[in-house]
């Protein structure tokens, strides 16, 4: 269950054009998100008319280069797949009692950290 729950989450802050987890991801008019190269690259190739305008590669929507957002919330969920990602052997389940459904509370016991 959990790691379909992953994987639902990877293909949201996947990036349309590369297929890779986000870098540095930046927003468009319409919403959809993209790796900062990827959609910088996007932009340069596909400016036309003299508005300096680019169409989103998802669904076509021109947007303003110019207006390109930084989205931190979805750099900030990359970053915590990328930290699980970091540790294979460790599934989510590991953390919550199963008994309960709590997050265990982990910690030595000699030194209490």
């Amino acid at each position: 269950m959990t790691s379909t729950v992953l994987v639902d989450i990877r293909d949201e802050v996947t990036c349309p054009i590369c297929l890779e987890l986000l870098t540095e991801p930046l927003s468009i008019d319409c919403g959809h998100s993209f790796c900062q190269v990827c959609i910088i690259g996007n932009s340069n190739n596909s400016v036309f008319g003299q508005g300096g305008r680019s169409s989103c590669p998802v669904c076509r929507t021109s947007y303003q280069p110019g207006n390109l957002r930084p989205n931190r919330h979805l750099a900030a969920i990359v970053k915590r797949l990328r930290e699980v990602a970091l540790c294979p052997g460790k599934q989510l389940e590991v953390i919550f009692c199963a008994l309960h459904g709590e997050k265990l509370q982990l910690f030595c016991k000699e030194d209490g950290k």
